[in-house]
């Protein structure tokens, strides 16, 4: 798990959106593109691994991005 990749970690939670939580397709795909979106501003940061999303340092700037 240390070396998980934000990709990876996206993949497996929007995997679970659609079929264990069963959520609508519009809600499905508004997740895909918001966690798109944020997994090209880490990339764009150099942060790959999931383990390396700092709260104060990723997440407020995406937020502040918006």
């Amino acid at each position: 798990m240390e070396h998980m990749t934000i990709k990876e970690a996206i993949s497996i939670y929007l995997w679970d959106v659609e079929f264990r939580q069963r959520k609508s397709q519009d809600t499905v795909k508004t997740y895909r593109n918001t966690l798109r979106r944020f997994e090209n501003m880490m990339d764009e940061s150099n942060v790959t691994l999931l383990k390396d999303v700092d709260e104060t340092a990723c997440i407020l700037q995406y937020k502040c991005a918006q």
